[in-house]
């Protein structure tokens, strides 16, 4: 069985801890050294005990979601013509993949809304920047959400 990969943030550190699931021993490392290490690396504790860890460079955690939603690439916020699915969140952005071929290109200003599969179906509607475009992914960040969104937002990320 494949032992589970553990995150480590590293966004704003200097050092990050390693703590051994066994034995509880730490290891520092220089957060500048792990941050060019982009897949998940085996880390062996002296007690003979290994684990896998991930050092996460994003600020927030991204949680890995499957939300149907919609957005607008034009001004009229009633034009929800477009389909998306919501492949993962954050605090502060979303990664989600068009159903269709669209024209989107980075800097972009979109019009979304998706609904959370909470108990509530919280509808989570704003606006986003468009920062990166691959294919029919795209990755935003949040900039006009209601108190209300970010609040549910908030519970819907916790761990």
């Amino acid at each position: 069985m494949e032992k589970p990969i553990k995150k480590i943030f590293t966004y704003g550190k200097d050092e990050v801890t390693i703590t051994c699931h066994a034995c509880g021993r730490i290891k520092t490392l220089k957060a500048s050294l792990v941050n060019q290490i982009h897949h998940p690396v085996r880390i062996k504790c002296a007690c003979g005990i290994s684990s896998n860890v991930l050092f996460e460079k994003r600020v927030h955690y991204r949680k890995m979601t499957h939300l149907e939603g919609r957005y607008s690439i034009k001004v009229d916020p009633d034009a929800w013509l477009c389909l998306l699915v919501v492949e993962n969140l954050s605090r502060n952005g979303i990664g989600f993949k068009t159903v269709g071929k669209y024209d989107i290109k980075e800097g972009d200003i979109l019009s979304i809304q998706f609904s959370l599969d909470n108990p509530k179906a919280s509808t989570i509607k704003g606006k986003i920047v468009v920062k990166s475009v691959n294919d029919n992914y795209i990755g935003a960040e949040f900039f006009a959400l209601d108190e209300h969104a970010k609040k549910e937002l908030g519970f819907y990320l916790m761990p």
